[in-house]
């Protein structure tokens, strides 16, 4: 068993809720929402982990980033982000990866990526060696195949970041 050193989120409906009649920066909303148990996932991982968010958003800096997460309470469970405006890089491309895993330091199979996007974020993940669990709140996913959850804090209750 192999202990995962980083939980790497996606951010739009995995972390918080992406509202489709929203544009702009995402502090800027008139409304803004956490995905269900977000909050109380990131505070028990964060305790044997560090916790990162990875975005494809255009439009919103890392600072601006920052700002939305702290105006809901993540900011501080959140270790660094890695943003389409700070690496250039879109998901599910390799050099967003490489960009990562280098700002990291780590192996690739020491870090779980949580997200809500079969191909930018659990096939991703897997490409690149790393671990991923699909987060499929609606049940709308049936291949067996794929490593999903449909609550956040299953990742906790999966024994507290330890993978086979």
């Amino acid at each position: 068993m192999m202990k995962i050193k980083a939980y790497i989120f996606d951010w739009g409906d995995t972390l918080m809720v992406d509202y489709k009649d929203e544009t702009g920066p995402m502090y800027k909303w008139s409304k803004m929402s956490l995905c269900k148990n977000a909050l109380e996932t990131l505070k028990e991982l964060s305790k044997c982990a560090k916790c990162f968010l990875a975005t494809n958003a255009k439009d919103s800096t890392k600072n601006e980033i920052k700002m939305a997460l702290d105006k809901v309470g993540l900011l501080k469970y959140i270790d660094d982000i890695f943003c389409f405006q700070e690496l250039g890089e879109m998901k599910p491309g390799k050099n967003y990866f490489e960009k990562m895993i280098n700002i990291l330091g780590l192996k690739p199979k020491q870090i779980m990526i949580i997200g809500d996007d079969i191909i930018k974020d659990y096939k991703w993940a897997l490409d690149n060696g790393a671990k991923a669990k699909l987060y499929d709140p609606t049940n709308s996913v049936s291949d067996i195949r794929i490593d999903k959850i449909n609550d956040l804090l299953e990742l906790i209750t999966d024994g507290l970041g330890y993978v086979s």
